[in-house]
């Protein structure tokens, strides 16, 4: 999973007990986290395991990709295994060690998903003759 984030041009920070995978968007210098990796005890906001999804409050200075982030999470919430995370802030679904093996090609493709999505509206902003397009690192 983190090969394929890294091929997308997403990029892995750690943290102090894990770790996230994070966008560049058009709206923002800071990438946008979209997926968290804790170990099996609780993590920044009671996050463990692999959890996939974003803040909102994050989310919410990134208008451009509001629609990639809801169809992801959406694709997410069906995927077998999915459990909501605790966080009232976050719209997002945690997977168990055994549900990741289990489920480690549909997982990928949400990732890819994303970044299809993402790609989508970027090149939406191009047709309407948007300049901002933040940071220059999308395709």
């Amino acid at each position: 999973m983190f090969a394929v984030a890294k091929t997308l041009g997403m990029i892995f920070e750690w943290g102090s007990v894990g770790g996230s995978i994070r966008l560049y968007t058009p709206d923002r210098r800071e990438p946008l986290t979209v997926a968290w990796v804790f170990p099996a005890h609780t993590g920044w906001s009671g996050l463990r395991h692999l959890t996939v999804g974003y803040d909102e409050g994050s989310a919410a200075a990134t208008p451009s990709v509001r629609n990639a982030l809801a169809a992801y999470v959406e694709a997410a919430s069906v995927t077998p295994g999915a459990i909501p995370a605790r966080a009232r802030a976050l719209r997002a679904f945690t997977f168990a060690p055994d549900v990741v093996r289990g489920q480690q090609e549909q997982l990928v493709g949400l990732l890819r998903g994303l970044w299809s999505g993402v790609q989508e509206s970027l090149q939406q902003r191009r047709a309407q003759g948007s300049d901002d397009i933040g940071n220059g690192r999308q395709g």
